[in-house]
């Protein structure tokens, strides 16, 4: 149980000073994290630019954008449904009625 504290707080120390240490140390004029931020935005870029798939991942991508799409569709109903409640939108009175006797009903 020692061991398994000690190697978390090793962990925790070693992490800790990586963090400093690449907000410190300066690598033709950026310091190393700027360098990473960098190197992972043009990354971004190319991965999102390439069209590039292997035949395996062909189905992950187009289940991927059904998905989005789903999400998106979602979010304009739910947009409409806040603008709608929002609006002043009112339950018609014949429900109203209705809801009502059926709540006395269920007391």
């Amino acid at each position: 149980m020692l061991r398994l504290i000690g190697f978390g707080f090793k962990l925790v120390f070693f992490s800790a000073v990586v963090l400093v240490l690449s907000h410190i140390v300066r690598w033709d004029g950026k310091t190393v994290s700027d360098q990473v931020r960098t190197g992972l935005a043009q990354a971004e870029h190319v991965t999102a630019t390439s069209q590039w798939l292997p035949p395996i991942l062909s189905p992950v991508r187009s289940w991927a954008s059904h998905l989005l799409g789903d999400a998106r569709s979602g979010n304009r109903r739910s947009s409409a449904s806040e603008s709608a409640n929002e609006s002043g939108d009112t339950v018609a009175p014949s429900e109203r009625r209705k809801l009502q006797s059926l709540i006395q009903h269920s007391r």
